[in-house]
């Protein structure tokens, strides 16, 4: 029995969710990886620096999560939210390889970041996202 239109999603759509929850999980790996190296360093000012790092991997982890779990409720603002969190993640990385920091982890990201961007700027994504279709 086909499903009815209403439940139907396109296939960029959920390769975005896949995406989206990747991201969010491999950011809590990585805000757990900070609060361990927090608990690590006596210098105040590197722990400033870490925490507010933590803060904002905890902040991207959630905007990910929310986005990811609610493309299927076709809200617009999912739409605009996961461009600007994936052209932030490009951005810092970006930034972080033009100032000589360079690992594999970096352009993994980086890559991620990328293939969301180009599921979520799909003409069927758009299209479904903006309730267009």
């Amino acid at each position: 029995m086909p499903m009815p239109d209403h439940y139907y999603m396109p296939s960029p759509v959920r390769r975005l969710r896949v995406i989206l929850w990747t991201q969010c999980g491999f950011t809590l790996l990585g805000a757990a990886l900070i609060l361990f190296a927090l608990s690590q360093i006596d210098d105040a000012t590197a722990q400033a620096v870490i925490a507010v790092t933590l803060g904002i991997s905890f902040i991207s982890a959630a905007a990910l999560g929310v986005c990811a779990a609610l493309t299927h409720k076709r809200y617009s603002w999912v739409f605009y939210l996961v461009i600007v969190v994936e052209g932030l993640v490009i951005l810092d990385r970006l930034v972080t390889l033009l100032s000589g920091q360079f690992n594999i982890f970096l352009l993994l990201g980086m890559l991620i970041a990328v293939l969301a961007l180009v599921n979520v700027l799909n003409e069927e994504s758009r299209d479904y996202l903006l309730r267009r279709g």
